[in-house]
């Protein structure tokens, strides 16, 4: 899931070669991943490997961290890694 739709324009990355299982959305909104199957809404929710955020943390706000930690929980395997990052710096241009 990206958060924004400039490397779907773009085809950035690996929207080419996936395009039918990267999509974007909204993170910080209530969300369920689920299978593409007949059970359709009463499928139960996508269980990933591993789930990572680049570079995404620091633009959510405290508020809506609860809920999204909650979705990530809901969607991670119970062994599966979290992994994230953020930016701390301030960029320059030049």
């Amino acid at each position: 899931m990206e958060g924004s739709d400039a490397p779907l324009r773009a085809q950035r990355a690996e929207w080419r070669l996936l395009h039918h299982n990267l999509f974007t959305g909204d993170i910080t909104r209530p969300f369920t991943l689920r299978p593409s199957s007949p059970a359709g809404p009463a499928a139960p929710p996508v269980a990933c490997d591993i789930i990572s955020a680049w570079e995404v943390m620091q633009h959510i706000a405290d508020a809506d961290l609860p809920g999204l930690f909650a979705k990530l929980h809901t969607h991670l395997k119970p062994d599966g890694p979290f992994v994230g990052s953020i930016a701390l710096g301030r960029r320059t241009t030049r």
